[in-house]
């Protein structure tokens, strides 16, 4: 099946559709089996069915293993997620090649060709971070280079626009690090 993301924004008319969502890439193959976009054929009475994706935006396959009871999706169970709200039915996502495809080279999972970069992002300091481009670009850093303590409750940053505007200006220092801009004035844009 094919999947398309957009990411809405909420303060502007804007869907974003450069990226992918791993919760929403978890619902896609059960959502095709459940409306018969899969061949019945392929579906075991009890076991996992396999559903081939292409997710559009990043042109990437990923193939989902759902679970299947009675010839139904599952949708209950006691697999628990982080940031998703009751346990479910656990769906096994493998993303195939998932680096972004940029270049003769098939592109780079590490971008700056390191695992580990000193990320300077004036107003906020320089840095240990990880970039990475797979699927959609993340940055990983220590939470206590940036105040924080790792176990920090959500509020404590959505809550704070000084937080908010910390981690947008370090989102955007890093997507011109990881070459996905050229420079902070366009991460706005995405």
């Amino acid at each position: 099946v094919d999947y398309l993301f957009g990411q809405v924004s909420i303060d502007k008319a804007f869907v974003d559709w450069s990226g992918n969502c791993g919760n929403l890439s978890a619902a896609v193959g059960s959502f095709a089996i459940s409306s018969g976009l899969v061949d019945p054929a392929r579906i075991p009475r009890n076991g996992i069915a396999t559903v081939r994706i292409w997710q559009a935006n990043i042109g990437k396959t990923i193939i989902a293993h759902v679970p299947i009871t009675e010839g139904e999706v599952q949708e209950t169970g006691d697999f628990e997620l982080d940031g998703v709200t009751f346990p479910a039915a656990e769906v096994q996502l493998e993303f195939l090649d998932p680096a972004a495809d940029d270049g003769d080279d098939g592109g780079a999972m590490f971008p700056t060709g390191s695992l580990v970069d000193d990320l300077e992002v004036p107003g906020v300091g320089t840095f240990k971070a990880t970039l990475i481009n797979a699927g959609i670009p993340t940055i990983f850093v220590n939470a206590a280079d940036i105040g924080y303590t790792g176990t920090d409750l959500q509020d404590a940053i959505t809550g704070d626009p000084q937080a908010l505007l910390r981690f947008e200006t370090i989102r955007a220092y890093g997507a011109v690090r990881m070459g996905l801009i050229d420079n902070v004035d366009q991460a706005a844009g995405r």
